[in-house]
């Protein structure tokens, strides 16, 4: 194939080099050339010619001096030259019959009488003008297949350099090409899977794959299992379930999962690939494979942390409601015991004393007054670091929550109870107690209600809490902007036992929380 180019190549340099000295020959042939003129044209060019003749004819020598074919033998030539074959053939006949006619005794007629001399001479004549219209056609149709040759040539020479502009054009293409792709942190790849089929053949794979795998890309082409193969056997399920909906509704395939390489290490990568259809029932995707090891193992750490601090929160908060708990045992055994002594002690003198000194008197009676308020403010404090009715379960405790918002914020609140088991651990418990403490603290701040309802109902493995009020709403995207700490404590807390929470809000129409606790 080299060879054959080489020999073009050289053919085409030498046609050229020999077109070069020909080219003014060339322009002054194609004004001879009878294509370039029309028919009426060229017969007009055979008159003219014909009429020159004969006005040369006269002119050099008198009808009596013989050589009656002087000047017409060049005519005739000429009209072929300039008009073609056609026009040759014409003034060949015009010029025997004018030969005859003025030339040729009797002058000025035309004999019917046959005269060998005449006969051959009118032969001879035509003979040697249809050796030169041959002769001259023969080299119009020689100049015009060589004016197409050079037509041909040139086309060819610009269709060599088309081409070569082309072949540059797609070579630095292709450089661009595999300079990017080898420049992803991946693998560029395209493939394809028929509809008929399970196997799924690559058709392009980058060179990425040698650092990302240690595999070389042709491998991966000659063998697909060099890939699939290695993907770990807990992703791989999920791997052509991607792959599957992706052929079946041309949507995005989209896929991570672990990879063995070569060196037997263990990657995360990242895949996708855009499908688009290829025939009847074949689909090719265009896509990128990215090793995302680091940041999946980042994303780990991450959820170790978050676990750990959810962890180190459930037990700080364990701590804080013990702590809670013990302090309201020591205010309600240790100051109660002694306020309630105090009292008595009052009480005592006042009986004792009282009545012989008025004034004393009176002072007993605001030191018992003084008492009373100092006992109902140990009970509130109690009541507000742990309410005793929690020792009786979440059941009593939402009903003491319930009365208890209802007389100091002056809004009615029903605990509707539905059927079913409503136990709770302890810590359970205690953290939905105060996330419905937490949601009535905000309902009286800021609902500006006048109803609101405590729903506790139970489904196979939840137990779910509703607080809802006829309050003013708010717009749930403005309040996560904020940071409303109520909020924050009350999605920590539901974290914390692994529920779920949903928050529902329309200004003017109310609002809706919704914990749900798993339980056994």
């Amino acid at each position: 194939m080299q060879t054959l180019d080489t020999e073009h190549t050289l053919s085409c340099c030498i046609l050229r080099r020999m077109n070069k000295p020909l080219k003014g020959i060339d322009v002054f042939l194609n004004w001879l050339t009878p294509s370039q003129h029309g028919s009426a044209t060229s017969y007009l060019i055979a008159s003219g010619l014909i009429v020159a003749a004969l006005l040369g004819r006269l002119a050099i020598a008198p009808s009596e001096s013989g050589m009656p074919f002087l000047t017409f033998f060049p005519a005739v030539m000429l009209a072929a030259i300039l008009g073609g074959a056609g026009s040759g053939l014409f003034a060949m006949l015009v010029c025997v019959v004018l030969a005859n006619y003025m030339f040729i005794p009797p002058f000025n007629s035309l004999s019917l009488t046959f005269n060998a001399h005449v006969f051959w001479t009118n032969i001879v004549f035509c003979a040697e003008e249809m050796t030169v219209i041959l002769v001259v056609e023969a080299m119009h149709r020689q100049h015009s297949r060589f004016i197409t040759t050079n037509h041909l040539l040139e086309k060819i020479k610009e269709s060599e350099q088309i081409l070569q502009n082309s072949a540059a054009v797609l070579r630095e293409s292709e450089e661009r090409f595999h300079v990017m792709t080898s420049n992803v942190p991946g693998i560029v790849f395209q493939c394809h899977r028929d509809a008929n089929e399970d196997r799924l053949r690559f058709t392009y794979v980058s060179n990425g794959a040698e650092p990302l795998l240690g595999i070389n890309a042709m491998a991966i082409q000659m063998d697909e299992n060099e890939f699939i193969g290695r993907i770990a056997d807990k992703h791989s399920c999920a791997f052509h379930d991607s792959m599957t909906r992706s052929q079946a509704n041309l949507s995005l395939w989209n896929w991570e999962g672990a990879i063995l390489t070569a060196e037997g290490q263990m990657k995360w990568i990242n895949l996708r690939a855009t499908p688009r259809r290829y025939g009847e029932n074949i689909c090719m995707w265009d896509g990128v494979a990215i090793n995302i090891t680091d940041s999946k193992t980042n994303e780990e750490e991450l959820l170790r942390s978050q676990h750990m601090l959810r962890d180190l929160s459930a037990h700080l908060e364990n701590v804080r409601e013990e702590e809670r708990k013990h302090i309201a045992r020591e205010i309600h055994d240790e100051l109660g015991q002694v306020l309630t002594a105090l009292r008595m002690d009052v009480s005592l003198a006042r009986l004792s004393f009282g009545e012989s000194n008025p004034q004393l008197m009176e002072r007993l009676q605001s030191m018992t007054q003084l008492v009373d308020r100092t006992i109902d403010s140990a009970r509130h404090i109690t009541s507000s670091l742990r309410p005793g009715a929690l020792d009786l379960g979440i059941v009593a405790a939402l009903e003491w929550l319930a009365e208890d918002f209802t007389g100091y914020a002056h809004i009615p609140c029903e605990l509707v109870m539905n059927n079913g088991d409503i136990t709770l651990s302890e810590f359970s418990a205690t953290a939905v107690f105060r996330i419905i403490q937490e949601s009535l603290t905000n309902i009286a701040r800021h609902a500006a209600a006048t109803q609101v309802e405590i729903i506790v109902t139970r489904t196979d493995d939840h137990l779910c809490f509703d607080i809802r009020d006829n309050g003013k709403g708010f717009d749930l995207y403005s309040v996560a902007n904020h940071k409303s700490f109520g909020l924050i404590g009350i999605r920590e807390r539901v974290a914390i036992l692994e529920g779920d929470l949903a928050i529902n809000s329309k200004l003017g129409r109310g609002t809706s929380v919704r914990v749900c606790v798993p339980v056994a």
